[in-house]
């Protein structure tokens, strides 16, 4: 599912929508933005990302995690909202994510949109944006 509209306006409405994404309620869905994409990361997340790809994570609560292909791995790290966070990150290429529990935000360039769909819909061909 794509949501639009929710990430240009008011930021309470953003947050909100972030929260509802973590909580993982409903079938995955992906938050469209001008400049980028988010989305809950499940506890196994592949993206065949290019090389230096910006890379985001944003815990909304607080969860443990390993990972291959980011520029600053976040192995044996424990990302909270009110600690360390996972913000501007690097991919170095294909990325591989595993967590301890639900509750993490995936923020990607929009133009990887049909990556982000590619890697929660288990899809090798997904849409062009």
């Amino acid at each position: 599912m794509i949501a639009t509209g929710f990430t240009d306006g008011r930021l309470d409405h953003t947050l909100a929508v972030f929260s509802v994404l973590a909580r993982c309620i409903g079938p995955p869905t992906i938050v469209l933005g001008i400049e980028d994409v988010a989305f809950a990361a499940p506890r196994q997340l592949v993206l065949d990302l290019p090389d230096r790809t910006r890379f985001s994570l944003f815990p909304m609560t607080s969860v443990k995690g390993s990972s291959t292909g980011l520029r600053w791995p976040i192995d044996g790290l424990k990302l909270d909202p009110l600690g360390r966070l996972g913000t501007s990150n690097q991919a170095s290429g294909r990325v591989e994510l595993e967590f301890d529990s639900p509750g993490c935000i995936t923020l990607i360039p929009r133009l990887h949109l049909s990556l982000a769909v590619a890697a929660l819909t288990g899809s090798a061909h997904a849409p062009d944006r």
